[in-house]
């Protein structure tokens, strides 16, 4: 099992979690910026489904991420977790924490699979593809 805890684990989820949220942001501010009156012409309107599925399932992430840490009582290296051990603060700890952090974890678990159901309908479909056709390129040499 991986140790959540470990300094470089806990720094690359938060790190990696800030900078999708960030990038969700962008693209949220990007979208509600540009309006109706000054979208280009020709492309196809946001996905406004995918872009929630990720600020949930990054949100709720950081929660339980908050949560474990609060449970096991804030253990060494999970100060690496910063906005984990921040959002941890919040809670204390408790058999009412415990109850709520398995129903979370269910949420969260949905919330990933909805994401990788829709994800083929999405926009976001040349995450699968781009690797696929890459390899098929490499795969014909060169032409």
């Amino acid at each position: 099992m991986l140790n959540k805890n470990a300094p470089a684990t806990a720094l690359f989820f938060d790190l990696t979690g800030g900078i999708v949220l960030l990038g969700v942001c962008c693209a949220l501010a990007r979208r509600l910026r540009s309006g109706r009156d000054n979208r280009v012409t020709g492309l196809p309107s946001p996905d406004w489904a995918s872009l929630i599925l990720l600020v949930g399932i990054v949100v709720v992430g950081f929660a339980l991420e908050a949560m474990r840490i609060a449970m096991t009582g804030w253990p060494v290296g999970s100060q690496y977790a910063f906005l984990g051990s921040a959002l941890s603060l919040v809670f204390s700890p408790g058999e009412a924490l415990q109850t709520a952090y398995g129903y979370i974890r269910y949420g969260h678990a949905l919330l990933t699979a909805l994401f990788v159901a829709y994800l083929p309908f999405s926009r976001m479909l040349h995450m699968i593809l781009a690797p696929v056709l890459a390899m098929i390129n490499g795969c014909r040499g060169p032409r």
